[in-house]
Order: C-alpha cells, then sequence, then structure tokens
C-alpha cells in the first residue's frame, strides 16, 4: 500500500525494528509466522494431562506423586494446592440465619464495628512438611462441598 515501515509500526503500536524484521523474514521464507522452536520438551502427553486432571477432580487430597505418573502438578491444570476450608456442612436453616446476619451487620455503623475484633495469625514453616493437608482446586471452588474438609461441632 506504499506505507513506510515508520508508519505501519505507528499503526499497530510497535517498534520499526519488528516491522523491519517481519518483513525481512517475509522474503526470505514467505511467511510471518515464527520458527518452530526446540523449547522445552514435554514431560506428559495430552492424554496423561488429562488423566491427571481427573483424579485431582475426584480426590482432591491426592498429591501429584501418589498418581501413578508421579508428574508434579502445574497450573498448566488449572489446579493449585491450598489449604481446605474447614467447617461443618451448612444446612438451609444455617444458610438463612447467615444471611439474615450479613443483611443485619451491614446497617452497622463505626462505633459498632469498634466493638469487634479481629485477629490474624501466621505461621512458618523451616522443613518442606509442615504436615498440613492440601485440597487440589481450582479458583472459585473454596467452598465447593469436595473442597471442605467437615468439622462436626454444635452451632447455636
Amino acid at each position: 500500500m506504499g506505507a513506510t515501515q515508520h508508519q505501519i509500526a505507528r499503526t499497530f503500536n510497535c517498534s520499526q525494528t519488528t516491522i523491519s524484521k517481519l518483513i525481512i523474514r517475509y522474503q526470505q521464507t514467505g511467511q510471518t509466522q515464527d520458527r518452530p522452536r526446540s523449547g522445552r520438551p514435554r514431560v506428559t502427553t495430552p492424554a496423561e494431562d488429562r488423566y491427571i486432571r481427573q483424579i485431582h477432580l475426584r480426590n482432591r487430597c491426592v498429591t501429584a506423586t501418589s498418581t501413578a505418573l508421579g508428574h508434579a502438578i502445574s497450573r498448566r491444570y488449572g489446579i493449585r494446592a491450598y489449604r481446605p476450608f474447614y467447617g461443618m456442612a451448612l444446612t438451609r436453616l444455617h444458610r438463612q440465619r447467615r444471611l439474615q446476619w450479613a443483611r443485619t451487620v451491614r446497617r452497622w455503623q463505626r462505633r459498632d464495628w469498634a466493638r469487634v475484633l479481629f485477629t490474624d495469625e501466621s505461621r512458618f514453616c523451616l522443613f518442606r512438611n509442615d504436615g498440613r493437608v492440601r485440597v487440589f482446586r481450582r479458583k472459585g471452588e473454596r467452598l465447593a462441598p469436595n473442597c471442605i474438609r467437615e468439622v462436626h461441632q454444635i452451632i447455636q
């Protein structure tokens, strides 16, 4: 179309050098695609990937080394290890009471919140195994029934 490399670079918001290298690559190979690179070789096959993902979605506490394959789970599967949420399985009555309480405190003033104490605890581990159970889950699944470790207590 007769545009200069500088004008094309400004249109696509990239450097003029990038446009120059693309033009040279097109003249040499007839394509603008990247050439294949060696990269790091895959450890698992796509079938093994599906298998590992299925195992961890069925039993959320299974570690990667305890599966038949023994490969580490990476973020490629969309699953990460988290501490499980410990709590009771909530009944319909529990949910109604919690919603009622939330609606009540939503109208609280600053002086009301001054009577509430929030605490935070941190834990530091010097060695790799801290003895905690992990749950392998995706984002947004914290309160999914199979990601909760039930604690049986009487709630008043």
